[in-house]
């Protein structure tokens, strides 16, 4: 009898594990578009692909490079539309647009991604962050462009933690970037003729335990917001079979200077640094 209920309890166990590999793997696909984001505020999607004209569309079509036709995943298209071709370093294309108002007066602006060649032979392919002003002829003039803002592409679209641009509409700017148990995003304002770096969000997960953990930093009010909680509704039962209990706690920051975009490293950024008292 002893070991009938053990063979029964290891099949049982072996279940659970087929059952949770399942919603695992789920979540691995889905989860990266959005944990990064704050969840109630839909209008925070990446603008992955910018609309143009059926003309532009057919040209861009024509102009593309042979070898982009035979990849079976393209992550983010080249784009092409004309408009800030001038600012463009040789050698680079735009991969991602995000269009709006960003120096509040009411012309429409642009912040682009631009990546460099892959032709190169360079492991990590360089991105820059690149926005543009809208002058009342219609011309676009360059307001920044940033080296370290974006992270490079190092080959593999699977491992690329680049995840969109969308222009708010108090006109600031956001900038994505996420990887299957965590989810960033950046939030850069044009004020007192720069632009500056004011709101920033960090979130992490565990699928195992259910939980999940975002903080929002509040640069501009010194305050950082913390979130602990279950990974969705699905993960509800099991955060609570783990002993784990939901809370939220604010804590002070230091005054200091707001970080400008161009001393802005994604790479090297921890804004943990920043908490006035030790958690």
């Amino acid at each position: 009898m002893f070991f009938v209920a053990k063979e029964k309890t290891n099949v049982a166990y072996l279940l659970i594990v087929i059952v949770l590999a399942i919603i695992v793997g789920t979540v691995v696909v889905i989860l990266p578009r959005y944990l990064g984001r704050e969840v109630a505020d839909q209008t925070h999607r990446p603008v992955v692909e910018q609309e143009i004209s059926s003309k532009t569309q057919e040209e861009n079509t024509a102009e593309q490079d042979p070898a982009d036709s035979q990849e079976e995943y393209i992550r983010f298209k080249k784009i092409n539309d004309g408009r800030l071709e001038h600012l463009v370093p040789d050698g680079w294309n735009i991969i991602l647009e995000a269009e709006g108002d960003l120096n509040d007066d009411d012309l429409s602006d642009l912040a682009a991604v631009i990546q460099k060649d892959d032709g190169s032979g360079e492991k990590a392919v360089p991105r820059s962050l690149m926005i543009a002003f809208q002058n009342k002829e219609g011309k676009y003039i360059l307001s920044v462009t940033s080296d370290k803002a974006i992270s490079p592409f190092e080959g593999d679209w699977m491992k690329d933690d680049f995840d969109g641009l969308s222009v708010d509409d108090d006109g600031s700017l956001f900038v994505y970037f996420a990887q299957s148990r965590w989810g960033n995003f950046y939030k850069f304002h044009y004020q007192d003729g720069g632009w500056y770096l004011i709101r920033a969000q960090l979130a992490s997960c565990n699928f195992v335990t259910g939980e999940m953990r975002t903080d929002t930093y509040d640069l501009s009010a010194n305050k950082m917001e913390r979130y602990y909680g279950p990974l969705g509704d699905n993960f509800i039962s099991t955060f609570a079979d783990m002993g784990f209990v939901e809370e939220e706690k604010t804590f002070d920051l230091k005054k200091v200077p707001l970080l400008s975009l161009d001393d802005f490293d994604e790479s090297a950024y921890d804004p943990s640094d920043l908490l006035a008292s030790k958690e």
